[in-house]
Protein backbone atom coordinates (compact mmCIF):
# COMPACT_ATOMS: atom_id res chain seq x y z
CA UNK A 1 0.00 0.00 0.00
CA UNK A 2 1.02 3.67 -0.81
CA UNK A 3 0.99 4.43 2.95
CA UNK A 4 3.32 2.61 4.06
CA UNK A 5 5.76 3.94 1.96
CA UNK A 6 8.16 6.06 3.02
CA UNK A 7 6.90 9.90 3.25
CA UNK A 8 10.02 11.04 0.91
CA UNK A 9 8.57 8.70 -1.67
CA UNK A 10 4.92 10.00 -1.49
CA UNK A 11 5.79 13.26 -1.76
CA UNK A 12 7.81 12.72 -4.74
CA UNK A 13 5.24 11.23 -6.25
CA UNK A 14 2.94 13.81 -5.64
CA UNK A 15 5.77 16.78 -7.13
CA UNK A 16 6.24 14.76 -10.09
CA UNK A 17 2.96 14.36 -11.12
CA UNK A 18 1.91 18.08 -10.52
CA UNK A 19 5.01 19.48 -12.10
CA UNK A 20 3.70 17.15 -14.57
CA UNK A 21 0.23 17.86 -15.27
CA UNK A 22 0.40 21.76 -14.13
CA UNK A 23 -2.71 21.93 -13.21
CA UNK A 24 -4.90 22.04 -9.88
CA UNK A 25 -5.84 19.04 -8.50
CA UNK A 26 -8.27 17.83 -4.92
CA UNK A 27 -6.48 16.01 -2.74
CA UNK A 28 -8.97 13.09 -4.23
CA UNK A 29 -8.17 13.56 -7.34
CA UNK A 30 -4.51 13.24 -6.52
CA UNK A 31 -5.17 10.26 -4.40
CA UNK A 32 -6.51 8.39 -7.07
CA UNK A 33 -4.12 9.31 -9.73
CA UNK A 34 -0.98 8.60 -7.17
CA UNK A 35 -1.96 6.05 -5.19
CA UNK A 36 -0.78 9.09 -2.16
CA UNK A 37 -3.49 10.02 0.59
CA UNK A 38 -2.88 13.31 1.48
CA UNK A 39 -5.60 13.90 3.89
CA UNK A 40 -4.95 10.83 5.58
CA UNK A 41 -0.92 11.38 6.44
CA UNK A 42 -0.73 13.46 8.71
CA UNK A 43 3.48 13.99 7.44
CA UNK A 44 2.88 14.60 3.92
CA UNK A 45 -0.05 17.04 4.74
CA UNK A 46 2.46 19.28 7.15
CA UNK A 47 4.86 18.36 4.41
CA UNK A 48 3.23 19.77 1.54
CA UNK A 49 1.41 22.88 3.90
CA UNK A 50 5.52 23.78 5.05
CA UNK A 51 7.00 27.26 3.83
CA UNK A 52 9.70 24.98 2.12
CA UNK A 53 6.90 23.02 0.10
CA UNK A 54 7.12 22.61 -3.96
CA UNK A 55 3.45 22.84 -4.11
CA UNK A 56 1.05 25.50 -3.37
CA UNK A 57 -2.48 25.15 -2.17
CA UNK A 58 -5.49 27.27 -3.52
CA UNK A 59 -7.79 29.01 -1.98
CA UNK A 60 -10.66 26.29 -3.59
CA UNK A 61 -8.08 23.29 -1.54
CA UNK A 62 -6.74 22.46 -4.88
CA UNK A 63 -3.18 21.38 -5.05
CA UNK A 64 -1.00 23.30 -7.31
CA UNK A 65 3.21 22.62 -8.67
CA UNK A 66 4.76 26.08 -7.28
CA UNK A 67 6.28 27.35 -10.00
CA UNK A 68 8.06 30.95 -9.91
CA UNK A 69 5.50 32.92 -11.68
CA UNK A 70 1.90 32.03 -11.01
CA UNK A 71 0.70 32.17 -14.48
CA UNK A 72 -2.48 30.26 -14.79
CA UNK A 73 -3.05 31.40 -18.69
CA UNK A 74 -2.26 33.14 -22.09
CA UNK A 75 -3.23 36.51 -20.42
CA UNK A 76 -1.27 36.16 -17.27
CA UNK A 77 1.49 35.29 -19.71
CA UNK A 78 0.99 38.64 -21.45
CA UNK A 79 0.63 40.95 -18.86
CA UNK A 80 3.81 39.66 -17.10
CA UNK A 81 5.65 39.83 -20.31
CA UNK A 82 4.74 43.54 -20.58
CA UNK A 83 6.06 44.33 -17.54
CA UNK A 84 8.72 42.86 -17.78
CA UNK A 85 11.11 45.91 -19.32
CA UNK A 86 14.66 43.97 -17.32
CA UNK A 87 13.88 40.44 -19.28
CA UNK A 88 12.84 37.00 -18.63
CA UNK A 89 14.93 33.87 -18.99
CA UNK A 90 12.45 32.03 -20.95
CA UNK A 91 13.30 28.73 -18.95
CA UNK A 92 11.78 29.54 -15.78
CA UNK A 93 8.29 30.19 -17.71
CA UNK A 94 7.79 25.73 -18.57
CA UNK A 95 6.51 25.55 -15.41
CA UNK A 96 3.98 27.97 -15.00
CA UNK A 97 1.00 26.10 -16.56
CA UNK A 98 0.19 23.38 -19.53
CA UNK A 99 0.66 24.85 -22.83
CA UNK A 100 2.35 27.59 -21.56
CA UNK A 101 5.47 26.59 -24.62
CA UNK A 102 3.18 26.91 -27.29
CA UNK A 103 1.84 30.48 -26.46
CA UNK A 104 5.56 31.72 -25.51
CA UNK A 105 5.85 30.65 -29.58
CA UNK A 106 3.15 32.79 -30.47
CA UNK A 107 4.29 35.38 -28.83
CA UNK A 108 7.45 35.19 -30.96
CA UNK A 109 5.69 34.46 -34.28
CA UNK A 110 3.54 37.70 -33.23
CA UNK A 111 6.45 40.21 -32.56
CA UNK A 112 5.15 40.84 -29.51
CA UNK A 113 8.57 39.40 -27.85
CA UNK A 114 11.73 39.20 -28.74
CA UNK A 115 14.69 37.06 -27.48
CA UNK A 116 18.45 37.53 -26.60
CA UNK A 117 20.74 34.78 -26.41
CA UNK A 118 22.85 35.28 -23.37
CA UNK A 119 25.28 31.94 -22.97
CA UNK A 120 23.06 29.30 -22.51
CA UNK A 121 20.14 31.42 -21.48
CA UNK A 122 17.56 32.56 -23.62
CA UNK A 123 16.23 35.95 -22.20
CA UNK A 124 12.41 37.45 -23.61
CA UNK A 125 11.81 41.20 -23.67
CA UNK A 126 8.50 43.03 -24.25
CA UNK A 127 8.46 44.67 -27.90
CA UNK A 128 7.92 48.00 -27.41
CA UNK A 129 6.60 49.28 -31.02
CA UNK A 130 7.63 53.01 -29.55
CA UNK A 131 11.14 52.01 -30.35
CA UNK A 132 11.11 50.87 -33.70
CA UNK A 133 13.42 52.62 -35.75
CA UNK A 134 13.60 52.49 -39.68
CA UNK A 135 17.16 51.66 -40.53
CA UNK A 136 17.56 51.46 -43.95
CA UNK A 137 20.03 48.66 -45.79
CA UNK A 138 22.93 50.76 -46.46
CA UNK A 139 23.41 51.35 -42.46
CA UNK A 140 22.62 47.61 -42.09
CA UNK A 141 25.23 46.01 -44.35
CA UNK A 142 27.80 48.68 -42.87
CA UNK A 143 26.63 46.95 -39.90
CA UNK A 144 27.27 43.76 -40.31
CA UNK A 145 31.01 44.24 -41.75
CA UNK A 146 31.88 46.54 -38.20
CA UNK A 147 34.71 44.45 -37.14
CA UNK A 148 35.60 44.50 -33.08
CA UNK A 149 38.45 43.86 -31.86
CA UNK A 150 38.62 41.10 -28.98
CA UNK A 151 38.26 41.48 -25.52
CA UNK A 152 42.20 42.08 -24.21
CA UNK A 153 42.56 44.55 -27.45
CA UNK A 154 39.27 46.21 -25.97
CA UNK A 155 40.74 46.48 -22.70
CA UNK A 156 43.66 48.15 -23.95
CA UNK A 157 41.67 50.83 -26.28
CA UNK A 158 39.61 51.47 -23.08
CA UNK A 159 42.31 51.78 -20.43
CA UNK A 160 44.61 54.19 -23.07
CA UNK A 161 41.54 56.65 -23.30
CA UNK A 162 40.61 56.53 -19.57
CA UNK A 163 38.09 54.77 -19.25
CA UNK A 164 38.62 52.07 -17.86
CA UNK A 165 41.03 50.77 -14.73
CA UNK A 166 44.52 48.97 -15.92
CA UNK A 167 43.49 46.20 -13.43
CA UNK A 168 39.55 45.45 -13.22
CA UNK A 169 37.47 42.73 -11.72
CA UNK A 170 37.95 40.71 -14.55
CA UNK A 171 41.21 39.74 -13.90
CA UNK A 172 42.95 41.52 -16.76
CA UNK A 173 46.10 42.86 -16.25
CA UNK A 174 47.31 45.41 -18.91
CA UNK A 175 51.27 45.27 -17.64
CA UNK A 176 51.47 41.32 -17.90
CA UNK A 177 52.73 40.62 -21.47
CA UNK A 178 49.91 38.44 -23.92
CA UNK A 179 51.21 35.23 -24.79
CA UNK A 180 49.43 33.20 -27.49
CA UNK A 181 50.60 29.72 -28.01
CA UNK A 182 49.81 27.60 -31.17
CA UNK A 183 47.17 25.16 -30.51
CA UNK A 184 48.34 21.51 -30.65
CA UNK A 185 46.16 17.88 -31.56
CA UNK A 186 48.73 16.35 -28.82
CA UNK A 187 49.64 18.60 -25.49
CA UNK A 188 53.04 18.51 -24.27
CA UNK A 189 53.88 16.10 -27.01
CA UNK A 190 57.29 16.27 -28.24
CA UNK A 191 58.08 15.73 -31.82
CA UNK A 192 60.72 13.11 -32.54
CA UNK A 193 62.88 12.68 -34.98
CA UNK A 194 63.61 8.92 -36.02
CA UNK A 195 66.94 7.87 -36.78
CA UNK A 196 67.22 4.65 -39.14
CA UNK A 197 70.80 3.22 -39.20
CA UNK A 198 71.50 0.98 -41.96
CA UNK A 199 73.76 -1.84 -41.27
CA UNK A 200 74.42 -5.29 -42.85
CA UNK A 201 74.44 -7.19 -39.40
CA UNK A 202 71.78 -9.52 -40.45
CA UNK A 203 74.48 -10.86 -43.15
CA UNK A 204 77.11 -11.54 -40.69
CA UNK A 205 77.07 -15.47 -40.10
CA UNK A 206 75.87 -16.01 -43.79
CA UNK A 207 78.50 -17.34 -46.32
CA UNK A 208 78.64 -14.30 -48.31
CA UNK A 209 81.61 -12.12 -48.17
CA UNK A 210 80.70 -8.69 -47.64
CA UNK A 211 83.97 -7.41 -48.77
CA UNK A 212 83.62 -8.49 -52.09
CA UNK A 213 81.85 -6.32 -55.03
CA UNK A 214 79.68 -8.77 -57.01
CA UNK A 215 78.56 -6.60 -59.35
CA UNK A 216 82.05 -5.72 -60.85
CA UNK A 217 81.56 -6.11 -64.76
CA UNK A 218 78.44 -6.85 -64.98
CA UNK A 219 76.36 -4.63 -67.02
CA UNK A 220 73.11 -2.61 -64.76
CA UNK A 221 69.94 -3.52 -65.50
CA UNK A 222 69.03 0.42 -65.17
CA UNK A 223 71.44 1.70 -68.13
Amino acid sequence: MTEELPVGLQLARVHNFLRAELEAFTSAEIHEKTGVDIEGNTDVLLSLTGEASKVIREKDGRWRWASKYQLRNFTHLLSLMARSSDGLNEKDLYDSYKGVKDDIKKLKKRRAVYQIKSGSKVLLFPHDPRLDTPVSDDVKKRYKHVLLPDAIETHRILVANGLKEADDKTGIRISQPVTRKRPSSRPNARRRTKRIKLTNTHMANSAVDLTQDYDAGKSSAFS
